[in-house]
């Protein structure tokens, strides 16, 4: 939402056509790009959402609604690990969506037999959906 209102003073229908404009800007054709997929979208509107400009508790419902975040759907971190959605609860300010936990993997660049940290003492990433 842009502009110095804070969101508690918008009408809640400017917060809704706020998500439903950046949604339908993004996925429609445009003489100068394709359109964005539903993923790539998704993932715009999530950053929108923790920079503040959208408000979290609809936009999280927008993306459950559009089935984004299904259990089963597989996405990639930030940090280039991938992982399986296995459930996603509404915090009540937003999404928080549970991953399958990673498995230990052989490193290939390290010596034989040596292992990857596991993500419990890696720095959290980002979900970031699959295109």
């Amino acid at each position: 939402v842009k502009g110095n209102l804070p969101q508690h003073t918008l009408h809640f229908a400017s917060l809704l056509v706020a998500i439903a404009d950046v949604y339908d800007a993004l996925r429609t054709v445009r003489p100068y790009r394709p359109a964005l997929s539903v993923a790539k979208t998704a993932t715009i509107l999530i950053k929108d959402t923790l920079a503040g400009k959208l408000h979290r508790e609809y936009v999280s419902k927008f993306l459950l609604l559009l089935n984004v975040l299904a259990p089963g759907r597989r996405v990639i971190l930030s940090d280039g690990s991938s992982g399986m959605i296995v459930e996603v609860r509404d915090g009540g300010f937003g999404i928080f969506p549970s991953l399958q936990p990673p498995r230990f993997r052989r490193s290939k660049k390290n010596q034989p037999g040596a292992f990857k940290m596991p993500a419990a003492k890696r720095p959290t990433p980002s979900l970031r959906l699959r295109a």
